[in-house]
């Protein structure tokens, strides 16, 4: 099953679009006629919901729910929908890192298991050579292919994946290229978790969504009720969409509105950018 279209289909096409022009503020893009784009690429790919937020400088230029969050029973995507935004969360983990190495509690090149020993994998050199920056960058040389069996097994917790770790053989030398990883970041969400004696989520909602007051965000499907505005996750299959399940491991459940204000921060506009954006 293709994983790419299954995080389509399950709400979820972000698209967080930063416009760094610095024409006038009335240059603004033709949105009836992307929107109208939108649709059309929804209905040939057969994708029940998605979001699409256009953020420039400091502005929001759209910030809008397509399709349905439940296609039986015709419920709109709106901007406040909740979703699960999938290795988007990996930008949180990133930013985790990036706060204790700041609190001189971590540096990047420090070997993962100087922090955390229980790390290993199916070679003693890779073991105890692989750093936080090697997991950070995708360049491990642990095949993404292989671990992926471990990360898409619904049955299987953080540990028990980062332990089925030391079963798999690396396919590439260290450094040597780029082969997207998931279960690296698993790794590293439990590294954060020894060297502050605080779960990934406690680290999450106190050093990132409380400060930037993101109350729409949080890291687990069970804060649902079921009047929450959350969409229904589906699959594909040779009958058509189906609804699926949400995958909690270790990903963020947020909205269009929470997200469209997160991406200014992480990519701050200039003066001049919010001159004309004003």
């Amino acid at each position: 099953m293709n994983r790419k279209l299954i995080l389509c289909l399950s709400g979820i096409l972000l698209c967080q679009c930063l416009l760094l022009s610095t024409h006038k503020s009335d240059d603004r893009i033709n949105l009836h006629a992307l929107e109208q784009h939108i649709t059309n690429l929804m209905e040939k790919n057969q994708i029940p919901g998605l979001a699409v937020g256009i953020v420039r400088g400091d502005e929001i230029i759209l910030q809008k729910g397509f399709g349905y969050k439940n296609v039986k029973n015709k419920e709109p995507f709106d901007s406040t929908t909740l979703f699960g935004i999938g290795s988007n969360t990996k930008t949180f983990t990133s930013a985790l890192l990036g706060i204790l190495v700041d609190k001189g509690k971590i540096k990047w090149n420090d070997k993962i298991i100087t922090h955390f020993p229980e790390f290993k994998v199916d070679d003693e050199y890779y073991t105890h050579h692989l750093t936080i920056e090697d997991l950070l960058s995708h360049r491990s040389g642990i095949s993404g292919e292989e671990t992926d069996k471990f990360w898409m097994d619904f049955t299987k917790n953080r540990e028990e994946i980062i332990k089925a770790l030391s079963h798999v053989k690396p396919k590439y030398d260290i450094r040597s290229l780029y082969d997207y990883n998931n279960v690296a970041y698993i790794v590293l969400g439990k590294l954060i978790e020894k060297i502050t004696n605080k779960t990934w989520e406690e680290n999450l909602r106190e050093e990132i969504l409380i400060p930037l007051g993101l109350s729409s965000s949080f890291a687990k499907k069970s804060k649902f009720t079921p009047k929450d505005n959350v969409i229904t996750p589906y699959h594909p299959t040779k009958s058509g969409n189906q609804p699926h399940q949400f995958y909690d491991l270790s990903a963020i459940i947020s909205n269009l509105y929470g997200q469209s204000r997160l991406f200014p921060v992480i990519y701050p506009a200039s003066k001049d950018e919010r001159k004309t954006t004003a």
